[in-house]
This record gives structure tokens, sequence and C-alpha cells, in this order.
């Protein structure tokens, strides 16, 4: 398998693990991620953040309001510690609900 082919079902694995989970699970799976699998969610988030994933105008104007802490999130300013503080929030996971399954259908349609 080729390493992007591997790189990508990595992540389609992480968002469907995250997508599977209720709140409060996602939390606490979120705040035990390991330095790669963050690495993995901020490649994702950044690819939402600058448009790469389409997604529809109504999800467009929902996500406008957690721009700015997915910026943070991406931000190479801030360590492990404070990512997973930010990536367990409510509005991000509320991001995660919103855009992960759009994620997954772009990936996976890049795929084919």
């Amino acid at each position: 398998m080729a390493k992007s082919v591997k790189h990508t079902v990595q992540i389609v694995d992480l968002l469907h693990k995250i997508k599977s989970l209720i709140p409060s699970e996602r939390v606490v799976f979120l705040s035990k991620l390991s330095v790669q699998k963050i690495k993995l969610l901020c490649e994702v988030v950044k690819n939402i953040i600058l448009g790469n994933v389409p997604l529809p105008n109504k999800v467009l104007n929902q996500v406008k309001n957690c721009k700015a802490l997915a910026k943070r999130i991406l931000s190479k300013i801030i360590n492990k510690i404070e990512k997973i503080k930010l990536i367990t929030s409510a509005k991000f996971n509320q991001f995660l609900c919103i855009t992960i399954p759009y994620a997954i259908e772009y990936l996976t349609s890049a795929d084919s």
C-alpha cells in the first residue's frame, strides 16, 4: 500500500472513530490522543478551514463561528496540553460533529 493511501486510511479511521462516539466519550478519546493522531486531526481541520473539503453553504455558516478556535488549534506555537484542552472543548466538538461526515466523504471519494 502506498504511503499516501496508508495516511488517508489512518485519517479516515480516526474520523470514523470520533464520529461513532457520543460527546462525553469523544472528549475522553480526544484527551488521550497521541501526538501523531493530533497531527492527523489538525491536518483535517486545516483542510476544512482552507476550503479543500467541500461544505454546503449552511455548514459553512456554522463553521465560521469556530474558525478562530480551529486556527488556534493549528497554531504551531501552542503545546500538546493546550491543544488537547482546545480539541476537547464543546465548541470544537460541535465543529467536529458538523464537519466530520463531509471530511470522510471527501477522503473516501478522493481515494476511489
